[in-house]
């Protein structure tokens, strides 16, 4: 049986009757147990929790690369110096989290009986949970039940993804207007740009930039792409019977990006001697 009995008793329902809610779990396969003598990333996720774990990037970056250059001409001296860091790693399997078939009361094909008819809800998704109706998960301490991301069909491995690299680049320019006066510039961030890193269907959809250096979990914000273990009526986010009109791509993906840019500064000091 792939349903459970909206009857409050969370019964399994092998004949599917018209209240039953979907499982849409039923037919995946066992998830795979972390390796507990495996090689793991320093910190990456916290590490693995009760859903919503934090997805964010590990504490370090496998590699750094540093240089500067100094060029001196009479009385100017120009410095220029930059950074160029390798992605850390991010990705949890409790990332992700979804709807529990066994706290649902009812079927999408009920919900217009409690709420004011919403055209399309319940129409070939009818025995899908109406994720209104769905309370805390009791498997878990969180009340969050940790499900595969939908884009891969797996758990995501600790550490499974790789954040883009990231390249700044700033200067020091000294010249010295006399012997007792001398004037430094310091130019902080002339180039920042991030690029590369794991390709995602996220970060297809919010490219490493200038702007984009990095993505981390999204678990309030996300709606779901599986019917019945998302938060959304239909067969996706985007179906009409969501009323999701305009609709902002973030809430598609479990991953979103975060801001990494860093504004253009420029210091002038002036050093006299008396």
């Amino acid at each position: 049986p792939n349903t459970a009995a909206a009857n409050g008793a969370n019964a399994p329902d092998p004949s599917c009757a018209a209240t039953s809610i979907a499982n849409p779990y039923y037919n995946m396969a066992p998830a795979q147990l972390l390796d507990r003598t495996g090689w793991y990333t320093t910190y990456p996720n916290s590490p693995p929790e009760d859903a919503p774990s934090y997805g964010g990037p590990a504490a370090i970056s496998p590699n750094f690369f540093t240089g500067w250059l100094n060029f001196k001409h009479d009385k100017l001296s120009i410095a220029p110096n930059f950074v160029l860091a390798q992605g850390p790693s991010y990705g949890s399997p409790t990332a992700i989290y979804g709807t529990d078939p066994r706290t649902c009361y009812e079927n999408e094909a009920g919900a217009n009986g409690n709420l004011p008819p919403v055209a399309g809800v319940g129409a070939g998704n009818a025995q899908d949970a109406n994720y209104y109706s769905c309370g805390a998960s009791l498997g878990t301490a969180s009340g969050y039940l940790a499900i595969p991301n939908p884009y891969t069909g797996s758990f995501d491995g600790v550490g499974k993804y790789t954040e883009p690299w990231q390249f700044n680049m700033g200067a020091m320019i000294r010249y010295d207007v006399s012997n007792k006066v001398t004037l430094t510039l310091n130019l902080a961030n002339i180039a920042n740009r991030c690029f590369g890193g794991s390709s995602t269907p996220w970060s297809k959809a919010y490219p490493a930039n200038a702007d984009v250096c990095g993505y981390t979990n999204n678990p309030y914000g996300w709606t779901g792409l599986t019917p019945g273990a998302g938060f959304f009526y239909g067969s996706s986010p985007t179906d009409a019977a969501n009323g999701t009109v305009p609709f902002s791509k973030t809430l598609l993906y479990p991953y979103t990006p975060y801001s990494g840019a860093l504004p253009f500064q420029a210091y002038l000091q002036a050093q006299i001697k008396l």
